[in-house]
């Protein structure tokens, strides 16, 4: 139901590419799934080698980054700016809505829905929020 309810929501927001983090995760390899059967395009967000190849091979995952990888926040932004992603399923918290949100698009929204990470929302830069508002 959770899948089914994001995708309800990016639909809403005219979504054609998303970002999602916690993408390992059951919850996140079902959006893999549904989110492919319905045309948008997810740019997918995990910690650990193994996971990226798991979401390609068995999951047939288009876009996968690392972000424990060094240059991730650029290859998110790049990735992020020429699919058009314009939304962020963030089950992380911590620091990562506030770097998904750099590399939406003007409007783009992040929708916190966890805390993997055992951390409270960090500081978002208020420039992003005056310039995509």
């Amino acid at each position: 139901m959770t899948a089914i309810g994001l995708l309800d929501r990016c639909k809403f927001y005219k979504a054609k590419a998303i970002i999602q983090s916690g993408a390992s995760s059951q919850l996140g390899r079902m959006i893999v799934k549904l989110f492919k059967q319905n045309g948008i395009k997810v740019i997918n967000i995990v910690r650990k080698d193994e996971h990226v190849e798991m979401l390609k091979k068995d999951y047939g995952a288009e876009y996968v980054l690392n972000s424990s990888k060094e240059n991730f926040d650029e290859e998110l932004y790049e990735l992020s700016t020429k699919l058009g992603a314009n939304v962020g399923l963030d089950a992380v918290a911590g620091d990562m809505p506030g770097r998904m949100l750099v590399c939406l698009g003007k409007g783009g929204t992040v929708i916190n829905y966890g805390l993997l990470s055992g951390e409270k929302i960090g500081p978002i830069n208020p420039i992003v929020l005056i310039f995509k508002g």
